[in-house]
This record gives structure tokens, sequence and C-alpha cells, in this order.
């Protein structure tokens, strides 16, 4: 599944470095949590090296540094340090 063809309201279902499965909502451009596990620092990563952050983030996606996974045809989620988060500001 392509990041760009995410429709409104679609369940967005991740697997987190830990081998949690938790699912979030496509709204609006961005991921919302619609369970309770918001506190995670996460960034959705597809092939053109946009990431999507959380609604409660209110920003828009831009370019990244790339990954240190592989990026294939299938969005990945990579799991972060909240240190690590904040540097993709810059």
């Amino acid at each position: 599944m392509n990041i760009h063809d995410f429709t409104e309201g679609q369940p967005v279902d991740y697997l987190t470095y830990n081998d949690l499965y938790y699912r979030w909502e496509w709204v609006h451009g961005h991921v919302r949590s619609i369970e309770d596990h918001a506190f995670l620092p996460l960034v959705f990563i597809d092939t053109t090296m946009y990431d999507y952050r959380p609604s409660s983030e209110a920003v828009e996606p831009h370019k990244v540094r790339p990954a240190t996974t592989e990026c294939g045809a299938q969005a990945s989620c990579q799991g972060i340090s909240a240190g690590e988060y904040r540097r993709l500001d810059h």
C-alpha cells in the first residue's frame, strides 16, 4: 500500500519496533491514533521519503534524511526516540 493512496478515514495498521500492533487513521493528510497509544513518536515514511506525523503535531509532510531501513513499495513506519523526532524539524 502506498501512503499516497490512503483514503480519508482509512484505518492504518502498523507494527512497532517491539512487535506490538497499533492502529491509526488517515485524516486530512495525517495519521491520528484511534487507540490510546498517541504517546508513541512515530514517523511514516514512504518511497518519496516524506514523513507523516500525527494530526496532533499539526505539521505538513516534508523531506527527511534517508531512513536506515529500506523503503519499499509499502509505506513503512519507523519508531524513534523523542530526541530523534525533534531533530526531524531541522
